[in-house]
């Protein structure tokens, strides 16, 4: 499976945390991105829902509660990476 560097950051940073909210991957992605780029809200939801396409079905969850939590990777997520 090929992952951009962009995905392979994200996946890097759902391996390390049990839940990455929403707000801290903006922060760290729009670090990578060319000065001068503006962000847009819907990138991280199009980047998650690219990289979900890669990896098997129900391998990153969303957590929601009163607001958007983040993104949360799940055994079954980390198992296939892992392999």
């Amino acid at each position: 499976m090929k992952l951009s560097k962009t995905q392979r950051e994200i996946v890097g940073l759902l391996l390390r945390r049990n839940i990455v909210p929403t707000p801290s991957l903006e922060f760290r992605l729009y670090q990578l991105r060319a000065e001068g780029e503006i962000p847009c809200k819907n990138n991280i939801h199009a980047l998650i829902w690219h990289l979900r396409r890669k990896l098997p079905e129900g391998a990153i969850e969303n957590k929601r509660g009163r607001y958007s939590l983040g993104y949360r990777l799940t055994p079954k997520g980390r198992e296939w990476l892992n392999s």
